[in-house]
């Protein structure tokens, strides 16, 4: 374990959380007063200095945070992270890893788009775009799936028949991705990109104060289409591991006959798969995070 980088993801947690009687965020000493640890002991885990790490400490951590089944893995998994040397097995390389993403995605006849740990978009098909109520331009102005929920004049949200409920499952799962990177540079500059919309901020702040557990990653949607009518699927994820990071293949279950027969029509007329961004380096790349490992 990299102790301070560890100490750094805990101080972006404890910051992201907000006192609701006092306002503000918590300090150190209220993380303290939420594990049971003192006060003097989380600013050790904070610099790095703590040279043990218990796993009671880690699971009164993950408490304090309310962090939900999905994300108490991935934080677990950062905890025990071995470094860049030794988390990828093969000597695999980031233009093979997409390559072969990029192909799965040509080959499903299913609307399908991949995605960074961040919610950029990085491909999709014809089928997704059209799906979607979407144009090449829009995606291209709006590289980020929040982007597409949050941005004034987007027709995507307006599909779901439960706009709220929809973009709160969409913000755990940008929770839950892009948790190990709270801290980094390139996570501060996508979430100020998005947070200039008043919607996402709120919406943010639900999901962190949100008492119900997520132990799974799929989404259940319902559209109503203006093309299509109603129309029912869920959203199942693979997530692709790389020396720069995940990248995620979403694919579109339909979940209904009719739903079933749109996507069979989509898929018969359109599957030319899209590259809005360079990956991993295009839009709100930070130069100081190009080294970094996910764990």
């Amino acid at each position: 374990m990299d102790r301070q980088e560890f100490g750094k993801l805990i101080a972006a947690l404890r910051k992201d959380r907000i006192d609701l009687i006092h306002g503000g965020t918590w300090s150190q000493q209220d993380l303290a007063e939420e594990t049971g640890l003192s006060a003097k002991i989380i600013g050790n885990i904070e610099r790095g200095e703590k040279a043990h790490l218990e796993p009671d400490i880690l699971v009164g951590l993950a408490e304090a945070f309310g962090l939900s089944t999905v994300e108490r893995i991935r934080f677990y998994e950062f905890a025990a992270s071995v470094g860049k040397a030794g988390t990828m097995a093969s000597n695999v390389s980031i233009d093979e890893v997409l390559t072969e993403v990029l192909g799965l995605a040509e080959e499903v006849r299913l609307p399908v788009f991949v995605h960074d740990s961040f919610y950029n978009i990085v491909a999709y098909n014809y089928s997704w775009m059209r799906l979607s109520m979407l144009t090449h331009d829009f995606i291209k102005e709006y590289p980020n799936v929040m982007s597409l929920f949050y941005a004034p004049d987007s027709p995507f949200p307006k599909l779901f028949r439960d706009q709220y409920r929809s973009r709160l499952e969409v913000m755990r799962q940008l929770r839950y991705m892009s948790l190990p990177y709270r801290h980094r540079p390139r996570f501060r500059t996508i979430f100020k990109h998005i947070a200039q919309f008043r919607q996402f901020q709120t919406d943010w702040i639900a999901t962190q104060v949100d008492t119900g557990d997520r132990y799974y990653t799929r989404r259940n949607h319902f559209y109503k289409h203006p093309d299509f009518g109603e129309m029912n699927f869920v959203t199942l994820t693979q997530r692709n591991y790389t020396p720069r990071g995940s990248l995620y293949l979403s694919v579109l279950i339909p979940n209904d006959d009719k739903s079933a027969d749109v996507f069979h029509q989509l898929a018969r007329d359109y599957h030319t798969t899209f590259r809005p961004i360079e990956w991993p380096d295009g839009k709100y790349s930070a130069t100081s995070d190009q080294d970094e490992l996910e764990s």
